[in-house]
């Protein structure tokens, strides 16, 4: 479970995003960071669902919550939702628990409002799917030092609890790491939730720990193993090369960033994403189970190129794709040798079609080797093409194929 740790709460950078309510004194521990959860993780209660959006929470939580809440005049939460559901003694819940308990009605649905409930103010007019209010819950965004790369890489607070299971920036699953953290395994990204404030921070990038902007509390991280290859500098090269696509994304948008149409904006934006994405090299680490039917072809110098079936996901369902693995032999020099050729590869251009692209890196776990994954190209190899072909080429296709690897070997030199 992450950790949080206590700050001064007089930090003079500190920014409220949301004024009208306060910091709870305990941790809200009823509602959910992942909105597949079927189960609390507290008490192993089946959540409850709320009326709107579906938001799923703990009703036994949620009572200790309110029994243990302090007898003050503070505000905690904004809560909307039905608890026709929830059968308790009304002795129970009748003093003055004070977390917003005027939006909870019992036994009726709950009905939008024209008016803020927590300001007053009428709501502006919104195309999303919720009503929220601007000035009562504000967004942010900065940069902060990445803990890997050592570059500044953007981060986005949200003045809400955020319980999506999908990514939002490249709209891939995420992997949940505690009741408050989860990441993205293919851009980077790392979400921390606060539980004295029900905020949420996403970080584009490495980062060892995370302010709250309400309570300034520190998120410490539990260690993610973005991969699992024992090597530092292979590690600290795909993280770098997350930050130039993320801080590249966040830049275009940031400037038009409001709290009503968070995540519209970022979903209108997927095209971009991908376009963005398709214009630099994503090199990805791609776990050895993925790869299968590995079948030699060919060995010289310093690796053996093996065909196989490389098990992928679209976004949409798993297929197979024909690769070409490149394992490199033990040298004393390998790992030196193995990362300068994936920075080179790294270098080259999507537009460059006489280079053979690199879709990533896996290791086998058992021999610690590092293997390159890379296009497969049915042709085979030069020397093949042209014992086979040599009569049929004609003097402009062999200048074109000079041309070819001329800029191959400029790249190269030039990676």
């Amino acid at each position: 479970m992450s950790r949080l740790e206590s700050t001064n709460e007089n930090n003079e950078n500190s920014f409220d995003p949301t004024p009208k309510l306060k910091s709870s004194p305990i941790p809200i521990l009823f509602i959910s960071f992942n909105r597949l959860q079927n189960e609390c993780s507290y008490c192993g209660n089946e959540y409850s669902v709320t009326v709107l959006f579906n938001q799923k929470y703990c009703k036994i939580c949620l009572i200790k919550y309110i029994e243990n809440i302090s007898d003050n005049s503070d505000m905690y939460l904004d809560i909307r939702m039905s608890t026709n559901d929830i059968r308790h003694n009304k002795n129970e819940t009748s003093r003055n628990v004070n977390f917003c308990t005027q939006n909870i009605q019992e036994n009726k649905k709950v009905q939008e409002s024209e008016n803020c409930k927590l300001c007053g103010k009428l709501f502006p007019e919104q195309s999303c799917s919720f009503k929220i209010c601007p000035d009562c819950y504000q967004i942010s965004h900065g940069r902060l030092k990445s803990t890997l790369t050592k570059e500044f890489i953007p981060i986005l607070c949200l003045p809400w609890w955020d319980n999506c299971n999908i990514c939002i920036n490249c709209k891939l699953s995420l992997e949940f790491i505690s009741d408050c953290q989860k990441w993205c395994s293919d851009c980077f990204a790392t979400y921390t939730g606060c539980r004295y404030c029900l905020t949420t921070n996403i970080i584009f990038g490495n980062t060892a720990q995370s302010q709250c902007k309400k309570c300034n509390r520190l998120l410490s991280f539990i260690t993610i193993t973005y991969i699992d290859s024992e090597n530092f500098d292979i590690e600290k090269f795909l993280a770098s090369t997350r930050v130039i696509l993320n801080r590249r994304i966040f830049d275009s948008f940031v400037k038009d960033l409001n709290s009503l149409e968070i995540y519209d904006a970022f979903f209108r934006f997927k095209n971009d994403y991908y376009r963005y994405k398709s214009s630099v090299k994503w090199i990805r680490w791609i776990p050895y189970s993925r790869i299968t039917n590995l079948e030699k072809i060919a060995e010289g110098g310093f690796s053996i190129i093996y065909k196989a079936q490389w098990r992928h996901f679209n976004q949409v369902e798993y297929y197979k794709k024909t690769v070409i693995i490149k394992r490199f032999l033990n040298s004393w020099d390998m790992d030196k040798y193995f990362l300068n050729e994936l920075k080179s590869l790294y270098n080259y251009k999507y537009d460059a079609n006489h280079i053979i692209g690199c879709y990533g890196i896996t290791q086998n776990p058992e021999t610690k080797e590092c293997m390159l994954i890379m296009e497969y190209a049915n042709g085979g190899n030069l020397h093949n093409y042209l014992q086979e072909n040599f009569r049929n080429i004609t003097w402009e296709m062999k200048l074109n194929i000079l041309s070819y690897i001329a800029r191959g070997s400029v790249l190269n030199f030039n990676g």
